[in-house]
């Protein structure tokens, strides 16, 4: 669960690829490795093909947007999937998302919780920043043992995910 805790909630502020993978394609689970938007192999649970079309190339533009566009346009992205846009598998996966992530929530140590909310409710320009220094924290271990090896799993699944990638 602490796994899922982390992975989850450090990744509150945006809607991840790997979640949205796993929306389009009905799994939770780990899937064998697959060819990425850049023709790498994502070993990560990212079945990038599955995707609705409409879909991938929304999460390709992010790339290329500065942090304040990325924001907005991950916003959209989520309106565009609660309102059935990249059709009804992605959308029932939206819909259930945040009775997922508070019950998430409810599982994280006090601590995690309200520096999470402090980073959330943080300034557009600061909230990046923010939940980077959370994310580093959980890595140290300032939220226990647990949160840290979540945080660790979490981390080598994005490094191996996309080599290179910081932040």
């Amino acid at each position: 669960m602490a796994a899922q805790a982390v992975a989850g909630i450090l990744a509150a502020a945006a809607i991840g690829g790997g979640s949205l993978v796993a929306a389009a394609t009905g799994s939770g689970s780990e899937p064998a490795p697959t060819t990425g938007p850049t023709g790498s192999t994502v070993p990560c649970g990212a079945v990038w093909e599955r995707l609705p079309e409409d879909l991938r190339g929304d999460l390709r533009a992010l790339e290329e947007m500065s942090p304040a566009e990325r924001a907005a346009a991950v916003r959209q992205i989520r309106e565009d999937a609660l309102a059935g846009d990249y059709g009804s598998t992605v959308q029932q996966f939206a819909e259930r998302r945040d009775e997922r992530r508070d019950r998430i929530r409810r599982h994280l140590p006090e601590d995690l919780r309200d520096d999470l909310k402090a980073a959330l409710e943080a300034e557009d320009g600061d909230r990046r920043d923010a939940l980077l220094a959370v994310r580093e924290a959980a890595l140290s271990g300032e939220y226990g043992d647990r949160v840290r090896q979540a945080a660790e799993r979490r981390q080598e699944r994005r490094e191996t995910c996309r080599p290179g990638a910081s932040g």
